[in-house]
């Protein structure tokens, strides 16, 4: 099960400063990533915590399905959302089946129903039940942590999901492992999940929508595709970087953009599933201006060039 959660002209002002986020209006899909991403102090983790209404807005509505948030007790909002944090917040005194039944433990689940949920989580997110659901977190490495921490948010299967920053701690390769790891998740639970980051690509990679704030504003809503296509400003070009060619073409499939024309007998191939970004490389590496499409189609240079433009 996954709700819509809508921001309706909602305001956080503090005292003294101007709104850390200022009449903010956008929708989260049921069942799709939402990626806030945008320099410090520009109100993204405010914009976050007022769904869970650790911050209170100071005007405007947040709506979950139906019901606007402001309506609901906080004890059973909060019941309705998994949360993770950047450090995990895994406790060091619980083993991690303890710390994944914390939640159902407070809804009065038995322990029959308790220990098939925390088995079936582990599964999900790749750690062997039996191996994993005795340690403790310091015998476990910092993306199996991580690994554990959705778990525990998704224990008593919240139909929306807050991420505040959770891979910001990981090295490089670890955290590309973990973000696999949450869309395959994804692909088999969809929840609505809202994720707080200051990484471009990482919101370009998570995103199903993107949102961009500035200063506590909204400055672009769209799917990564269109804003590496048509960043909307020189502040959303300078996010994305110097290499958004690239980055466009890492996010697109072949599937995409190919041809149904065959190509002839001995060209190189690739398959569907594969991104622009190893179908130009596969070009560069046999040294052809095209592919054949494994399953029927084909794939040429051109195809690529005009991808930047829409």
């Amino acid at each position: 099960m996954a709700l819509q959660v809508e921001f309706r002209d909602v305001t956080k002002a503090f005292p003294g400063t101007p709104p850390a986020v200022d009449r903010l209006s956008l929708t989260v899909e049921a069942g799709t990533i939402l990626a806030l991403v945008g320099p410090s102090g520009c109100g993204k983790t405010t914009t976050m915590k007022m769904v869970n209404r650790l911050i209170e807005p100071s005007s405007g509505d947040i709506v979950l399905g139906d019901t606007p948030i402001s309506r609901m007790p906080v004890k059973e909002l909060r019941r309705m959302i998994g949360y993770v944090i950047q450090y995990v917040g895994l406790f060091p005194h619980m083993s991690v089946a303890e710390n994944i039944a914390i939640v159902p433990r407070l809804l009065g689940w038995n322990k029959p129903r308790i220990d098939a949920r925390v088995d079936e989580l582990l599964t999900l997110v790749g750690l062997v039940p039996q191996t994993h659901r005795a340690r403790y977190p310091r015998n476990l490495s910092g993306g199996q942590q991580q690994r554990v921490g959705v778990a525990r948010a998704l224990a008593a299967d919240p139909p929306v999901l807050l991420m505040d920053e959770p891979f910001g701690a990981l090295d490089p390769i670890t955290r590309v492992r973990v973000q696999d790891k949450l869309l395959a998740i994804q692909g088999k639970v969809r929840k609505t999940i809202i994720i707080v980051t200051h990484d471009m690509d990482e919101a370009i990679r998570l995103g199903d929508k993107v949102a961009v704030l500035r200063a506590g504003r909204l400055v672009q809503h769209e799917a990564p595709v269109d804003i590496l296509r048509h960043p909307k400003d020189a502040f959303v070009a300078e996010l994305i970087g110097h290499d958004r060619l690239v980055k466009l073409l890492s996010t697109l499939s072949v599937a995409s953009v190919m041809s149904a024309d065959a190509a002839p007998a001995d060209t190189p191939s690739i398959n569907r599933a594969a991104t622009l970004e190893g179908a130009f490389l596969r070009m560069l590496d046999t040294g052809s201006d095209a592919l054949a499409v494994e399953g029927g189609g084909s794939l040429h240079i051109r195809d690529l060039l005009r991808v930047s433009t829409g």
